[in-house]
């Protein structure tokens, strides 16, 4: 009977620290985002100014081509851009890359998978000392010659959409037997010991596929779980009935941060376009390694996140549109490095002013800071940006305050 009650009162102890040193990293991570806020309020480009502007991390889409036609697709992927990059031209890319000081490239399609010359632009990124990532939607992972090739191409990670449980992932990618091929595949890869991604984009369906979905890539030992909301871009429209509302942003808030409560694998992660400052933000919930400080301070295209199109345009993030307002040069026309390093060049965020926010983000508290959260997600549900409806504080305050 003493042994149990001195276990119960061990349990108790250790149940009372835990919640201090809890309570104690809560504080020391709202004291550093009211610091980060009082910069950004004297200044919004100044939270930019405490990294180098570089491209430290490069999204490249290697080619337009697809071998599927997924419902949710940004970029009405498919067909092949009439103008894509010659092998060489791409090998240059990866020196004057390397250059710049790149650290990452995550090769991106269409599907990269079926461009001729993934594996030559991958060893040529690691010739060069930086990593090299792929992201596939996975319609040929489960064959065994395809993984046998990812394995050999010495990434750092291959990246696989999977967009919910089996009927959900086939009906968004529009192929019946793609999640099945997708597990295969991951399973095959962990094998060979790949070090495996998931990205998902979560839609009304599956968000309360979360906690089944999580289970099964602890079975399949994925290394990272990273989820983002879909965006009325591409194949989809502003009232398509698989978009998230905006309260259902802090529900996945929710969901994430009691997944991520376990610190065991895969770590949850949320991408940029999923936020913004409710009291999951000012618990930490961006950082990637325990006791890490980070916070959303504004969108990185043009600081240190670039973007480029299989023809060669070049942009600050490759989820803005390809249009002449996010194009900032082509590398056909002017080197890489002069394009990036042109002080005329991505505005957005080089040269961010509280005047450029709208909406509820004008008068919201952290507008100096957030700068209207992910500038694609911004475009594609109001058209502007610095007015981002898709905010989990916008939707606990906005009903009240009023637009």
């Amino acid at each position: 009977m003493t042994a149990v009650r001195t276990n119960c009162a061990i349990q108790r102890l250790t149940g009372e620290a835990r919640s201090v040193l809890m309570e104690i990293e809560r504080e020391k991570h709202r004291a550093r985002l009211d610091e980060l806020l009082a910069l950004a309020r004297e200044d919004p480009v100044a939270p930019y100014r405490m990294k180098a502007w570089y491209p430290r991390f490069v999204v490249w889409e290697l080619t337009l081509a697809c071998n599927m036609q997924c419902m949710h697709c940004g970029s009405n992927a498919g067909r092949p851009r009439e103008d894509e990059l010659a092998e060489d031209e791409m090998l240059r890319v990866c020196d004057d890359l390397a250059e710049l000081g790149c650290e990452r490239v995550t090769l991106l399609g269409g599907e990269p998978l079926i461009h001729p010359s993934w594996e030559t632009v991958a060893r040529r990124i690691r010739e060069n000392g930086f990593r090299a990532n792929v992201i596939t939607n996975g319609w040929t992972l489960h064959r065994e010659d395809v993984c046998d090739r990812l394995a050999s191409a010495g990434l750092s990670i291959v990246g696989v959409s999977l967009d919910g449980l089996a009927p959900t992932h086939d009906a968004v990618r529009r192929r019946p037997g793609s999640f099945d091929r997708i597990v295969t595949g991951i399973r095959m890869l962990r094998q060979r010991n790949v070090p495996v991604a998931v990205s998902s984009v979560v839609t009304q369906e599956s968000l309360e596929q979360l906690d089944e979905l999580h289970a099964l890539l602890v079975d399949l030992d994925v290394g990272v779980w990273q989820l983002q909301v879909c965006n009325p871009l591409g194949r989809l429209d502003q009232d398509d009935p698989i978009i998230l509302d905006p309260g259902q942003v802090r529900e996945l808030l929710d969901v994430v941060a009691r997944l991520r409560s376990s610190r065991s694998r895969p770590r949850v992660d949320i991408a940029d376009n999923v936020g913004y400052y409710n009291h999951h933000e000012h618990e930490g919930i961006r950082q990637k390694r325990p006791g890490e400080s980070y916070y959303w301070t504004g969108c990185h295209a043009g600081i240190q996140s670039m973007g480029m199109d299989a023809n060669g345009d070049v942009k600050g993030c490759q989820s803005l549109p390809s249009t002449p307002r996010f194009i900032e040069g082509n590398i056909r026309e002017r080197p890489l490095r002069e394009i990036w390093n042109d002080p005329d060049n991505f505005t957005y965020t080089r040269r961010f002013r509280i005047e450029n926010l709208s909406g509820y983000c004008a008068r919201c508290p952290y507008g100096p800071l957030c700068k209207g959260g992910c500038t694609s997600s911004a475009l594609a549900h109001s058209g502007r940006v610095g007015d981002n409806p898709m905010c989990a504080f916008r939707a606990e305050h906005e009903g009240g305050a009023g637009v």
